[in-house]
């Protein structure tokens, strides 16, 4: 251990076995090494690396070290730079300023001093900066070209509708997409209804704005809006039936707008009556934002507070991949700190010339065009060659002049995804570990030797035996590749199956940086948090996904939309930032391709690499709901409601204002579904065996009021439900354990915290008396701290006992969806429980059969999950150290029979 961190053993000792370091000078020391190999004694950094590479020769007599690998300034001598001219005493004490930018600084490169907001230069500065990476996809250009493209976009051409919407008579189906279906669809009219009754909530809290706006952004085939406007124009809800007059108005105000973006599902939207204006959700411009105005209030007209809606939008942004340096002292709010993934897509020379020859019938063209593009792909991956860190794998893996730079290139990049290698940050250490460390010297050869392998595989074709090996596809030559080949079957096929895709890792400069600073300052302590976990664990580095489509279209709404305030609603999957940055880290997931009946090129695999059928299939990414919810707080939006969207649903009848004048009908799917089948089931969080609950469908609310409009008094939430927390130090106290997150984080997270009755009520005692046990001998043998009792946790997590705490997350985030609609329903057919009585007219179990509960849960697990809330209701709120569960269902108890709020809700006349 090392600085605090785990750093590899192989590594130190075989320092100390070369008489570089001792032993106690390994425990002493910072986590970059090359400070052990270089420095002690009458030689340190300000003497040997505050002049040129030879200005001290002394440094490095007699020594297997260089100024190289041990000055971290070394690469601001690359370029044509030079010492004395950017440092020279008379340019003053700044030095040159036409030297300086980025992460080269005057206190960098001339005193070799690390900056703690600039940090230093990283191994993908010296291999990357100089050369035209902006040729390279990044993810989130990628992922727009494959869902919005005008060439190959998966929404833009129409790839999503299936062939049977298209159709007429009985062979017709309007809403069939062709790879997925939503739950509008799927549980239609239901869906529906259940929103129609929130924005009429919504619409009362407003003070009954007229009109009232309800902007449905990504609408699909139209079908939730098709069953909204259904519901207010028919009162389907029978919210009329008590209170006509009051209904009438809400129909009157009621006003219905469609923002979408997708020409082909703009013509199934229009299709349906339905009023669609053509924007891009993502857009903070004034086009999206001259078009919303205009569809909504016209000219002149005076703006009201209003509902925006989406359903399955928010995945749809296009991501970008950046990954964050643990080691780095620059910060987690610096970009030096950071590095971002981008897509090199690469194909066989052979492969390349077939392609061009089936656009163009001419062969000749064809091998022409492939010679261009491998004299442009040698060209950029030699220039990275010819950087400190290319120069150091050339000399000590004897790479030969006329060998191809392409493999060498590949192999730096993965040699810097190897987790177990623990390959640091800055360029120096790079070049000092590829030169002195044995273990990986051994790792980078078996990286070139596949490459290599790989490259004499791609066999040139006979009349052109120069087209050696794989070819750079640019972003450029990709998209002109795709637009001509979607007209000629054949060569599609064969570029998209010939194909494949690499990530590298480049830095994060220019533009890019400052479109993610306000990311980063915003989420910094929640980052910070996750860099020390995994700091503790041995990482090197952590991946993050950013969505910033996620900031753009609240900052639409807010400027454009919803001027006056409201509601925004969006219905996702996702999870919080910390749940979704603890899944990337492991699995290093860029993106998913739901799954699908078939592929769309039979025999290719267009599911488990994703990059494959760019514009075939549908992407998604999980949405991260804290930086909705973060972002909307700087402009005013706070959290209204946050959670699994089932909460939506209200059994009981309700008074906002407590009198029949204002009566809302409930809404439960359960009753009144005609079958209970999966969909049903997967609506109350009863997902498919294998998948996971920590990223089902959540619903968040964020509610806005200018000063002068108050909320009008109704007595509660729109949702009755508690949110769920958006940050584990938010997290309700009642709560034995986090059921929201990753089982192995939040059990990691609770062994490290010392665990407590929370952790023993979710691991069970057999794993926690082992991770108590585990924690203590490590202490014993002296590894203390947060980390090394989640390491020492860790230890004893077994095949079996993992599966535990994972069958445990999910049972839990299930109970607590029928906890709570089960409380709501014998809150609305028996009222409220007497304690006067022994909690009468309350049963003390519920019999086998019991209404429709047991078609969706079965009848063990009502009867389990009620008489564990029973068993509760002698101890006195708040509770603590409880299932989640019971938490959620007391608290709804205790919120509708206070009897300031019992005159609010109706108990139906009926028999059980």
């Amino acid at each position: 251990q090392v600085g605090g961190a785990c750093i590899m053993r192989s590594y130190c000792c075989s320092l100390v076995a070369i008489g570089l370091v001792t032993a106690a000078e390994v425990e002493a020391s910072e986590p970059e090494l090359s400070s052990l190999a270089c420095w002690g004694g009458e030689w340190s950094a300000e003497r040997c690396c505050r002049s040129s590479p030879d200005a001290v020769p002394e440094c490095w007599e007699g020594v297997s070290i260089s100024y190289n690998e041990c000055c971290p300034n070394s690469d601001c001598w690359v370029g044509g730079f030079d010492y004395d001219a950017c440092c020279s005493p008379s340019f003053g004490p700044g030095g040159n300023p036409a030297c300086w930018g980025g992460a080269y600084s005057y206190s960098f490169c001339c005193l070799a001093e690390k900056s703690v907001t600039t940090g230093g230069v990283s191994w993908a500065d010296s291999v990357w900066l100089d050369l035209p990476y902006e040729q390279l996809y990044t993810v989130d250009e990628l992922y727009t070209d494959g869902q919005y493209g005008p060439d190959f976009g998966y929404y833009s051409t129409g790839n999503v509708l299936s062939p049977l919407s298209n159709k007429e008579g009985a062979d017709a189906d309007p809403n069939a997409f062709a790879h997925f279906t939503t739950y509008p669809m799927s549980l239609s009219p239901h869906f529906g209804n259940m929103m129609c009754r929130v924005l009429y909530l919504m619409w009362q809290s407003l003070d009954f704005p007229n009109p009232f706006p309800v902007v449905e952004f990504g609408a699909g085939t139209g079908q939730l809006g098709f069953d909204i406007t259904q519901c207010v124009r028919n009162d389907v809800l029978h919210g009329g039936k008590d209170t006509p007059e009051l209904f009438a108005q809400f129909q009157e105000a009621f006003r219905y707008q469609i923002a979408e973006r997708s020409p082909a599902l703009q013509r199934k939207q229009r299709s349906r009556g339905l009023s669609v204006v053509s924007v891009d959700a993502q857009a903070d411009t004034e086009e999206s934002c001259s078009a919303l105005r205009e569809a909504l209030h016209g000219h002149g007209s005076t703006s009201q507070p209003g509902v925006v809606l989406s359903n399955e939008l928010v995945d749809a942004f296009a991501p970008r991949k950046l990954r964050l340096h643990l080691f780095e002292k620059g910060g987690v709010t610096s970009c030096n700190s950071w590095q971002e993934v981008r897509l090199m897509h690469i194909i066989p020379a052979s492969d390349l010339v077939d392609v061009y020859e089936a656009i163009t019938g001419s062969r000749e063209d064809a091998i022409n065009r492939a010679r261009q593009l491998q004299a442009s792909t040698q060209g950029f991956a030699c220039l990275a060659l010819d950087s400190l860190v290319g120069s150091t794998v050339k000399e000590v893996f004897t790479i030969k002049s006329d060998d191809p730079c392409l493999p060498v290139l590949l192999a730096i990049t993965e040699l810097a995804e190897q987790q177990d290698l623990q390959i640091l940050q800055p360029a120096h250490e790079m070049r000092l570990r590829l030169r002195k460390l044995a273990e990986l010297q051994e790792r980078m050869r078996s990286l070139l030797d596949n490459n290599f392998e790989h490259w004499n595989q791609a066999v040139a074709p006979e009349d052109a035996p120069d087209l050696k090996g794989s070819i750079m596809i640019s972003r450029t030559n990709y998209r002109e590749l795709r637009s001509v080949a979607k007209h000629i079957p054949e060569a599609l096929r064969q570029l998209l199956v010939k194909s494949e895709t690499r990530r590298v890792h480049v830095p994060v400069t220019g533009s890019r940086c400052d479109d993610v600073s306000a990311w980063m300052r915003r989420h910094e302590t929640r980052i910070q948090r996750l860099r020390v976990f995994y700091l503790g664990l041995g990482y090197t580095n952590i991946e993050f996904l950013v969505r910033l489509g996620e900031e753009h279209f609240i900052q639409l709404v807010d400027r454009c939309v919803l001027p006056e305030g409201g509601y925004i609603l969006s219905v996702d999957y996702g999870a919080t930032f910390e749940v979704l940055a603890h899944s990337t880290a492991v699995s290093g997931v860029d993106v998913v391709v739901p799954p699908a009946p078939s592929s769309p090129l039979p025999g290719v695999d267009c599911f488990n690499v994703w990059t494959r059928c760019a514009g075939l299939v549908d992407w998604t990414t999980f949405v991260d709901f804290t930086n909705m919810a973060k972002f909307g707080e700087e402009l005013g939006w706070g959290v209204h409601y946050y959670g699994p969207q089932s909460f939506l649903e209200q059994v009981q009848d309700w008074r906002p204002n407590g009198t029949a004048s204002s009566e809302v009908p409930g809404y439960f799917l359960n009753d009144h579904a005609v079958v209970i089948g999966r969909h049903v089931r997967h609506w109350y969080g009863r997902e498919p065996e294998g998948s996971y609950t920590w990223t089902s469908f959540k619903v968040l609310i964020q509610e806005k009021r200018k000063p002068e409009r108050s909320r009008k008094e109704i007595g509660a939430k729109v949702v009755s439900a508690q949110p769920w927390h958006l940050d584990t130090a938010e997290m309700d106290s009642c709560w034995a354990w986090d059921m929201t997150g990753l089982p192995m984080a939040t059990y990691m997270v609770g062994a490290a915290n010392g665990g407590g009755p929370g952790f023993e009520t979710y691991v069970g005692p057999d794993l926690s008396k082992a991770a108590y046990d585990s924690i203590e001998a490590a202490e014993q043998l002296g590894s203390q701290g947060l980390m090394a009792r989640g390491r020492a946790a860790l230890e004893v997590l077994t095949a079996e006992f993992d599966t535990h705490i994972g069958a445990r997350q999910r049972e839990a985030y299930e109970d607590t969806q029928l906890g709570l609609r089960l409380v709501d329903w014998l809150l609305a057919y028996l009222g409220c429980p007497d304690p006067e009585q022994d909690f009468a007219p309350w049963p003390m179990k519920i019999e086998p059969g019991w209404g429709r509960f047991a078609e969706t849960w079965s009848d063990d697990r009502v009867n389990r999950v009620y008489t564990r809330i029973r068993e509760t209701f002698e101890e006195p709120l708040p509770l603590k150290h409880q299932d989640p569960f019971i938490c959620g269902a007391r608290r709804l108890i205790g919120e509708r029979c206070a009897p300031v709020n019992r005159r609010q809700f109706v108990t139906h006349q009926a028999t059980v």
